[in-house]
């Protein structure tokens, strides 16, 4: 995976990557609840919608980020947070629609609800793709974009 790509040794970066999980865990057992959907259900909406998105291509760019300075280290640590909370609120967006419990069709209503900022976000991710490398001030812009999804 990324952690390991990135030279990081494998018991650390399965450390990593399943906490990570167990955030995302977490995030689904609320939304569940406050949903009153099944599990499955929102799972799939959780990860379908961050994949949709690129919010792990986001967090990998953030975690990109050099950490030099206490500052530095803080704005990622809130950009990270504000990439949590972004996956949530569109996720229980997508959740609030009525009419089912497929997933994939959750998150078409959702898209069609969203079609203008989705576009906006589509476009604006495409653009930093094709860019060599992102800096602060870039993912700052793409989360407020993103935001609008929320």
């Amino acid at each position: 995976g990324g952690y390991a790509g990135a030279g990081v040794p494998e018991a650390v970066a399965v450390r990593v990557a399943a906490g990570d999980t167990l955030f995302g865990a977490l995030d689904i057992t609320e939304m569940a609840q406050a949903t009153q959907r099944p599990v499955p259900i929102v799972a799939g909406v959780y990860f379908s919608l961050a994949g949709r998105l690129g919010l792990g291509w986001l967090r990998d760019r953030v975690g990109a980020l050099p950490a030099d300075s206490h500052w530095q280290m803080l704005a990622k640590g809130a950009m990270r947070d504000e990439l949590a909370q972004l996956q949530r609120a569109v996720a229980v967006s997508a959740l609030g629609n009525g009419g089912g419990d497929a997933p994939a069709a959750l998150i078409d209503m959702w898209a069609a609800r969203n079609a203008a900022t989705l576009g906006r976000a589509e476009r604006m991710l495409a653009e930093l793709r094709a860019l060599p490398s992102l800096d602060l001030a870039m993912l700052s812009v793409a989360l407020r974009e993103l935001r609008g999804l929320a």
